[in-house]
C-alpha cells in the first residue's frame, strides 16, 4: 500500500487489506510500462487533484496511460471523466484499473488524443511531458477546458502563454498549474 497526499491510498487490485479508514483506496493492476502511482510526477498530480477536484466536476485526462489519475479524480468526487490514450493497450489497462475500482459509470476510457465532445470540462490534467504537447495540442486543450489545467512539461519548453502560471519542478519535469 502507498499512501498519497492526505487522501489516497493505491494498491494492488488482489490486495484485500482495508485502506485506513480516512483513506480512498485505489485498486491498480500493475504494469512495467504504465503509471501506476509510484512515480514522482504522478503522486505530485494526485495531491494537486486532491485540491483542485470539486463534487461533480467534469475532467479529462489526456495521456491516461494506466488511468491512475482519472480513477483518483473519479475517487476524489468528480462526477464524470474522460481518459484518453493514443495507445490501445494503455488504453486496455485503463479500462481494466476503472472496472477494478467499480468506476465505469463515472469514466469512461477512449483510445483517442483528445475527447470527442462539445462539452467543456472544468479541469484537464496531462502528466505526457511529451517535447512540442501543448504546441500541438494547446488550442484544442483551450477550447475544452473552462477550468483549470495540469499539465507536466519540459522544464525548458514551458509554453510563453503558461509561463504566467505557477510551476513547480518534480524531479526532470515541470508541472504547470493553470486557470483557462
Amino acid at each position: 500500500m502507498h499512501l498519497v497526499g492526505n487522501r489516497l491510498a493505491i494498491m494492488g487490485h488482489w490486495d484485500e487489506r482495508p485502506s485506513p479508514a480516512e483513506r480512498l483506496d485505489i485498486r491498480m493492476t500493475p504494469n512495467t510500462w504504465l503509471s501506476n502511482g509510484w512515480e514522482a510526477s504522478s503522486r505530485y498530480f494526485m495531491e494537486q487533484l486532491e485540491q483542485i477536484v470539486a463534487p461533480g466536476c467534469r475532467v479529462c485526462d489526456i495521456g491516461t496511460g494506466s488511468g491512475i489519475l482519472a480513477i483518483a479524480a473519479a475517487k476524489l468526487g468528480a462526477g464524470y471523466v474522460v481518459a484518453t490514450d493514443l495507445h490501445p493497450d494503455a488504453a486496455a489497462a485503463a479500462k481494466e484499473n476503472v472496472k477494478a475500482n467499480g468506476l465505469e459509470a463515472v469514466v469512461k476510457v477512449a483510445v483517442a488524443t483528445l475527447p470527442t465532445t462539445d462539452e467543456p470540462f472544468d479541469l484537464v490534467i496531462a502528466n505526457v511531458g511529451t517535447p512540442g504537447f501543448w504546441e500541438t495540442y494547446g488550442a484544442e486543450i483551450k477550447r475544452i477546458c473552462r477550468g483549470t489545467v495540469l499539465l507536466s512539461v519540459s522544464p525548458t519548453a514551458i509554453p510563453d502563454e503558461l509561463s504566467h502560471a505557477p510551476m513547480t519542478l518534480v524531479r526532470e519535469v515541470a508541472v504547470v498549474r493553470a486557470r483557462l
